[in-house]
């Protein structure tokens, strides 16, 4: 969220959601504690957790592509464990708008 790419970032999919009137369907928060992983939870029985940024570099077969790396899981004990951990940290974050003002606007 410090960094000025993820803000560029979120202007643009704000933006975007606005343009198609979906913003009320999309909340972005930030947390500040340690968090590397990527996740991906669906409909609360398939989950998605690794390494994949949403950058070029992470995607297709360049020079200077990342190696990156998911797995998935239908596990019920590894989604609820993954809920509990989410819910935690969504608990704990703070909405963008109060780092990005305006950015509702």
């Amino acid at each position: 969220m410090n960094g000025a790419e993820n803000r560029v970032a979120i202007r643009a999919l704000v933006d975007e959601l606005a343009e198609r009137g979906l913003q009320e369907l999309v909340e972005i928060r930030f947390y500040s504690g340690k968090i590397h992983n990527k996740s991906l939870s669906i409909d609360d029985a398939f989950l998605i957790v690794g390494s994949q940024n949403f950058h070029y570099s992470a995607w297709g077969s360049h020079y200077f592509s990342l190696t990156e790396f998911n797995i998935g899981t239908d596990d019920p004990q590894a989604i609820e464990d993954f809920q509990d951990i989410f819910e935690y940290r969504w608990a704990n974050s703070i909405p963008a708008e109060e780092l990005m003002p305006g950015l509702g606007n």
